[in-house]
């Protein structure tokens, strides 16, 4: 009886040792790590997706917004203060002169020692623009007014150090010796190389706190002016004629009429040589860009930047040139994979003779 018992339990086991994988049933899904990890194959095409998906914002055909839902946040770096001083108040002293009005803080140019809301060397005719870049939307998230944004200061930089040193590099080949520049949509800082001298710095801005504190603008003695382009998108206030360059960093993205901007540009530009300059990064506040802009990738905003010059008119329009890699594939790759830092670009249109 035990011999018969011992022979049956060999049978047994050669019988399990031997039973074809194949027929085992599949183990549990709950139990096995191996079973829960997704196939090569479906990796694979998840990054085929990915691939295609960048691909196509570089080239600004994606059907939906890129940067809405995988391109690495793009927000400002570290504050450089932590003031949180408020717009001065009606009546309050701001340092350049006393406010009497809220129209007055918000809308004038102020000078050192004197205050210009008109000018009075030159009187000065509107400059309108010649036509309308049609192909563009230029609706917001926030729907707010700007100049409720802006309220408080933000004593930001608004992109790294690698883009700054690329636009004192652009400025120190184009700006001239002793010239009179005018830094629009600025802020407490205005990225100019300490190599040439400056007959004066202006600055405009949202926020009359972060342009007090502008360095460039204290040592030339120049003018600082708050005034919300989308609600008033002129320069009345000052001279034809006035300026070597002017300047647009990284704030370009939210004018709403930068066509009528950009003509007024022209009339403050020296005719013939005065150069109007606008970077720019995929760094800035989504919530306050042209969703235009927001939709389209670094190339076809560098395109569309050339539309606003030739709708503006008054450039020389054959001698644009475009300055930085920030445009090309690679570079837009990496920093949207959060490697390469803010990809630069700055296109430059000189004013023509008329």
């Amino acid at each position: 009886m035990i011999d018969q018992h011992r022979r049956n339990r060999q049978k047994t086991e050669q019988q399990i040792a031997w039973v074809s994988p194949s027929t085992l049933a599949p183990p549990s899904r709950l139990t096995s790590g191996r079973r829960n990890r997704p196939s090569p194959m479906l990796m694979m095409k998840l990054h085929v997706l990915l691939l295609v998906l960048v691909a196509h914002e570089m080239q600004g055909t994606a059907a939906f917004s890129f940067p809405s839902f995988l391109r690495r946040s793009r927000r400002p770096l570290k504050p450089t203060t932590t003031s949180t001083s408020p717009t001065p108040a009606p009546g309050q002293t701001v340092g350049l002169r006393t406010a009497t009005t809220p129209a007055e803080v918000s809308d004038s140019w102020y000078r050192r020692g004197r205050a210009s809301s008109t000018s009075t060397s030159n009187v000065a005719i509107r400059r309108a623009p010649i036509g309308l870049v049609k192909s563009l939307d230029r609706s917001k998230i926030d729907t707010r007014p700007d100049s409720m944004f802006y309220t408080e200061p933000k004593f930001v930089i608004h992109i790294d150090s690698p883009f700054v040193q690329k636009l004192k590099a652009t400025y120190q080949d184009h700006l001239v010796q002793n010239g009179t520049i005018l830094d629009l949509c600025s802020s407490h800082v205005s990225h100019l190389p300490t190599t040439l001298k400056y007959r004066r710095v202006d600055v405009h801005g949202m926020n009359l706190e972060e342009l007090r504190s502008n360095p460039w603008r204290s040592i030339t003695q120049g003018q600082a002016m708050v005034r919300d382009f989308n609600d008033n998108p002129s320069l009345m206030g000052l001279d034809s004629a006035e300026y070597d360059a002017v300047l647009c960093t990284v704030g370009i993205q939210y004018i709403q009429n930068p066509e009528a901007v950009l003509a007024e540009v022209r009339r403050v530009l020296k005719p013939n040589t005065g150069k109007c300059i606008i970077s720019f990064s995929n760094r800035f506040f989504y919530q306050k860009a042209l969703t235009g802009w927001i939709e389209r990738g670094m190339l076809e905003r560098t395109g569309l930047i050339k539309s606003y010059f030739a709708a503006a008119g008054g450039y020389d329009m054959d001698s644009i040139e475009v300055v930085g890699d920030g445009s090309g594939f690679l570079q837009q790759l990496m920093s949207a994979g959060g490697i390469g830092g803010d990809p630069f670009v700055a296109v430059i249109a000189t004013a023509d003779g008329e």
